[in-house]
């Protein structure tokens, strides 16, 4: 599996505790609003996480990122 990037690494750490703290995971919305970037911009982070194996999504599904790997 690849390495994380720093920024990816805070993306998935982020997504970790959002998801423990609220039960759901966050809207790349909620991702971009915190990092400071746009919704675009966590997206396509959020798809690097997916590719890297750390998490995945369901197309089109609203709040649907799952944590595979739990580093």
């Amino acid at each position: 599996m690849r390495p994380l990037t720093p920024i990816q690494n805070d993306i998935f750490v982020y997504l970790k505790s959002y998801i423990m703290e609220k039960g759901y995971s966050p809207s790349s919305q909620d991702v971009g609003d915190h990092f400071k970037m746009s919704r675009k911009g966590a997206y396509c982070h959020l798809r690097a996480l997916c590719k890297k194996g750390y998490i995945s999504m369901s197309p089109g599904v609203a709040r649907s990122i799952v944590i595979e790997k739990n580093s």
